[in-house]
């Protein structure tokens, strides 16, 4: 039974690592086009040329250099350890899932790290705009279930992170999308060694105008709460997370 457990526990996690190294292969499809287009050429003739049997593999080539910068080093044992843990998973499937998915999982990070200080937003106008930023199903999250299920995840700063994310110069998807980074950023840890070459591939797979370096971080995020939080509200990545 035990031996049974650990096959399948390899099958996932060489499933994970097959689709991560399938995304960085199609940089066309799997990255943001302001990560991967080129000055000298334009987006919709490089994705042109991707596909001739004749210059294809050198122009994805090229674009995925591009993507990851001539310094990008994540060895392969670095992603093989990620994908044999769920937290890990879940980090490596942000590289590649769609960015609606990936917005609503960092705003349900942000949600439950910031949920103290959302409970003690008293300012009306305030309230409505984290309210209008989050989405409802993120609010309920921050207001009802992160005190209750998740109250380690409060983080001790939270009223200074979100003071910096409502300025009053910015509008509602300025907004959301601050607090979608600011969420994003409390997750890339989770990938250990490989944190900051799997950080460059998700802001990069991300339009442009989301920000993963926000100022203000958990020092050490509950893994086991992270992953239960998205299981919960997120149930299509549990087949993601394993």
């Amino acid at each position: 039974m035990e031996a049974n457990a650990e096959g399948v526990a390899d099958r996932m996690a060489f499933g994970h690592v097959t689709r991560f190294a399938s995304a960085l292969a199609r940089p066309f499809d799997s990255f943001d086009e302001s990560a991967w287009s080129s000055a000298s050429l334009p987006p919709r003739e490089m994705r042109n040329l991707s596909a001739s049997p004749y210059f294809g593999s050198a122009v994805r080539a090229v674009a995925m250099r591009t993507v990851v910068g001539s310094d990008f080093n994540l060895p392969a044992t670095t992603v093989r350890a990620m994908a044999g843990t769920a937290e890990g998973r879940l980090v490596l499937g942000l590289v590649s899932a769609p960015v609606e998915e990936i917005e609503q999982i960092g705003l349900l990070v942000a949600a439950a790290v910031l949920h103290r200080a959302v409970l003690h937003t008293t300012v009306k106008t305030e309230r409505q705009r984290v309210q209008l930023a989050l989405g409802p199903t993120a609010f309920v999250v921050a207001t009802q279930e992160a005190p209750v299920l998740y109250p380690a995840l409060a983080m001790p700063e939270a009223p200074d992170i979100l003071r910096a994310l409502l300025p009053a110069s910015m509008d509602e998807p300025q907004v959301r999308r601050g607090f979608v980074g600011f969420g994003l950023a409390q997750l890339l840890p989770l990938a250990g060694a490989g944190a900051p070459m799997i950080a460059r591939l998700v802001q990069r797979h991300l339009p442009p105008d989301f920000d993963l370096s926000l100022n203000g971080r958990m020092p050490e995020l509950d893994r086991d709460l992270i992953v239960k939080l998205i299981r919960r509200r997120v149930p299509s990545w549990s087949a993601i997370i394993g």
